[in-house]
């Protein structure tokens, strides 16, 4: 068992990376942050190109987020599949054994993961759920500029309740990518915008999405991920799978629920339309995977300011696409959001580099290795 008293020795969340017990080097690790941002954006832009204006045609949005959150269920044969291949302690991988010593040796037991995962597949499926509802309801500028500000609230959510360490430079960049956002947005929008009847309630429901959207990564980086986890790529893609497969034990039940009342009567959607909302489901799983292992790997933070990245791409797509050209004003937010990455980065850059020559400038939410597992499992480890 790896020596948890050591590897916490520097403080709290803070993990030797010689003595983590990955099979894999820093090296790698960023190799898979790259490819993780790579699939994050690619496959929102293709959702955003695939499923313009579908909420036109099919409005059942507990059904829609339903298809896409139980579509998470399939990384649960992506992992036994793994698990099942590497042939390496295969019954430990299935079998539940003592919970802090199994939480140990870098490996959440299912009844831990199915306990968490209920409430975790509940805030999950809402942010959804609210976003789509406000849609209707909203300009899509407001609707578009607030939605990016979950950035801002994941650094806030972090500073709570993950005890992260206040950078300024990286809130700094931060703020600036948020007001590129919104200058790009702003910049695409009129004045007034006819068939959108804009309420109260409409903003509501956006920030209720904007605020579980944060939450929700900030929740699985505090109890769903170990300092020694070994294999924290595979375990992402698990618990992934885990609020898939709990949003096929209560999700049809709302959709039922909301038929039955006379809410939301359910209609059976066309054909073209079903393709739609599945390949939409497989996307968003690439979507969600990428970035629960970035929330692993790295922060919260981090992996939301990578996704705010799909604004500057958007507008190369709309070129090179639809052959429509942004205002000039787009092209200056389009700038300010990839400076506030390329700040934010260097800057995690940086402090890992200090991590591994063993200066002082350590911040935790910065380490590949580094989790801030609540205190209560790392005493529990201990004993």
């Amino acid at each position: 068992m790896v020596d948890i008293e050591r590897s916490m020795k520097a403080g709290y969340g803070e993990v030797d990376a010689a003595s983590d017990g990955s099979e894999v080097s820093d090296k790698i690790k960023w190799g898979y942050v790259l490819l993780c941002i790579i699939l994050m954006n690619g496959t929102n832009l293709f959702m955003s190109e695939a499923m313009q204006g579908m909420e036109n045609e099919y409005n059942n949005t507990m059904f829609l987020t339903g298809v896409v959150a139980m579509s998470y269920a399939y990384n649960i044969i992506i992992w036994l599949g793994w698990a099942f291949l590497r042939k390496k302690q295969w019954a430990s991988c299935i079998v539940t054994q003592d919970a802090a010593e199994h939480r140990a040796e870098g490996a959440f037991d299912w009844w831990y993961l199915f306990k968490i995962g209920f409430p975790i597949s509940i805030i999950s499926k809402s942010c959804r759920d609210f976003w789509y509802y406000s849609l209707h309801q909203t300009n899509a500028a407001a609707n578009n500029s607030i939605y990016q500000s979950s950035t801002a609230w994941v650094y806030v959510f972090s500073l709570l309740l993950l005890k992260e360490k206040f950078d300024l430079v990286k809130f700094s960049s931060l703020i600036v990518g948020v007001v590129g956002c919104v200058i790009v947005t702003l910049a695409e929008s009129s004045s007034s915008e006819s068939g959108v009847d804009q309420n109260f309630v409409g903003y509501l429901d956006l920030s209720a999405s904007v605020l579980t959207y944060a939450l929700f990564q900030v929740i699985v980086k505090k109890y769903v991920t170990h300092p020694q986890d070994p294999h924290p790529q595979m375990n992402s893609l698990r618990f992934c799978g885990v609020i898939g497969i709990w949003c096929f034990i209560w999700g049809p039940g709302c959709v039922a629920f909301l038929h039955v009342t006379g809410i939301r009567p359910f209609e059976w959607p066309s054909q073209k339309i079903l393709l739609l909302v599945i390949l939409n489901g497989v996307m968003d799983t690439i979507f969600t995977s990428s970035m629960l292992i970035l929330v692993r790997l790295i922060s919260p933070t981090f992996a939301s300011m990578a996704s705010i990245l799909i604004v500057p791409l958007t507008i190369v797509a709309d070129r090179i696409i639809h052959n429509y050209v942004a205002p000039p004003l787009a092209y200056v937010g389009m700038s300010t959001v990839i400076l506030g990455c390329v700040i934010f980065n260097t800057r995690v850059y940086l402090l890992n580099r200090d991590r591994e020559k063993g200066g002082d400038a350590l911040d935790e939410s910065t380490s590949l290795t580094a989790s801030t597992y609540n205190r209560e499992h790392i005493n529990a480890d201990r004993a």
